[in-house]
């Protein structure tokens, strides 16, 4: 095995990137600089600034040879067979601005970390090959791991509960002196947030929209600790009582996109209930309500399954396939006049006896525990 710092200049000069050749045993060819990651790399190539640290944001190349041959005075390196098996992408790219590259070549023209393999055996290179290309592939949620707004999230709801514990990172563990109730996922939270503050239960299961383009929409805002409890202790009430919800059946296999789905229900239930119907409830302000969850979530996935009920008769009536699990993802299935209907206002009238009151009282939220919803579309 051999390491090499290349420069830039110097891999534009490799045989068969071209006419991609020299990724016979790549796993896959080039995705074209139009490609999100190889647009990135392109602009770190063409940027004066970021060209002479290049070599720092990039992973390095890995190469397969039959026989690689060092100088004496190690300043050239003979390969016979020479293949890329991971770094089909950058050479790619490197490429295509070669023209940017050559001019700089003597003038910071950056550089980038090869790794020369001398792997006779051909079933052992396709192993390199397939493993290089196999390994967890980075999310958006993972880049924003270390983000100042993540940062200060978990920063704010751990000094406000001692016992709470926010996860930022992929593999992130619990530790042992940390509630598992008051424990969640910044996955989790986005996903609640957009559902509950948003008012868009829709988008929840768009994790990659989530991390992306609302990024600053839903994580820039600092929601309260309690409120971010409470959503929580929300989301664990709708998990603990999921078996034996009585939703409808297409609907309940899709669990990851549903049980938010309910969480805005239940927050539509407190506005409508405290003729509060144009904004949304704070959600600390809903924890006294959570002893009365299993008759908010009764009505809720009532909700649910009315919107449901008028949504297919309306495809019905235009002649439409109706798939329960797109509409779970349509703007459509949030609209008032879908899945509320006037069940909420009802179930309300209807509760308001004796035996209900406590629970009719619990829904009715005072005007100043109310904001405007966060926009997210």
């Amino acid at each position: 095995m051999i390491l090499s710092i290349v420069p830039l200049s110097q891999c534009i000069k490799l045989p068969g990137i071209s006419d991609q050749k020299l990724f016979r045993r790549n796993v896959r060819q080039s995705l074209g600089i139009n490609n999100k990651v190889n647009k990135a790399m392109r602009n770190s190539i063409v940027s004066p600034e970021k060209r002479p640290y290049f070599f720092f944001f990039h992973n390095g190349i890995t190469a397969l040879c039959s026989k690689a041959t060092l100088s004496e005075d190690k300043k050239k390196l003979t390969l016979q067979n020479i293949a890329v098996v991971n770094g089909c992408q950058s050479l790619s790219t490197i490429f295509s601005t070669s023209g940017k590259v050559a001019s700089n070549a003597e003038n910071k023209g950056g550089s980038v970390l090869f790794r020369f393999y001398e792997i006779p055996q051909f079933d052992l290179g396709e192993a390199i090959s397939i493993n290089t290309n196999s390994q967890s592939a980075v999310k958006p949620k993972d880049l924003r791991s270390n983000d100042k707004y993540m940062k200060g999230i978990k920063r704010r709801y751990e000094f406000a509960i001692p016992d709470g514990y926010f996860l930022t990172k992929r593999g992130e563990k619990r530790p042992a002196d940390k509630d598992e109730i008051k424990t969640l996922d910044s996955s989790e939270y986005g996903k609640m947030v957009v559902s509950w503050m948003c008012q868009r239960p829709n988008l929840a299961s768009n994790e990659k929209k989530l991390f992306d383009e609302l990024y600053k929409t839903v994580f820039h805002p600092e929601l309260e600790p309690e409120s971010i409890l409470a959503l929580n202790l929300w989301l664990r009430e709708i998990d603990k009582q999921w078996e034996i919800l009585d939703i409808n059946e297409a609907v309940k296999a899709v669990k990851g996109s549903a049980r938010f789905h309910l969480l805005f229900a239940i927050s539509q239930m407190f506005s409508h209930a405290s003729n509060q119907s144009d904004k949304v409830v704070l959600p600390f302000a809903t924890k006294p309500a959570l002893q009365y969850s299993g008759l908010i979530l009764g009505q809720a996935k009532g909700c649910l399954n009315q919107a449901l009920q008028h949504a297919h008769a309306q495809s019905q009536a235009a002649g439409k396939i109706f798939s329960p699990q797109n509409w779970l993802k349509g703007k459509g299935s949030v609209s008032d006049e879908q899945l509320v209907a006037g069940t909420i206002v009802n179930i309300v009238q209807n509760m308001a006896t004796t035996e209900q009151k406590p629970f009719i009282d619990c829904l009715r939220i005072a005007a100043d525990k109310f904001s405007f919803r966060w926009s997210a579309d």
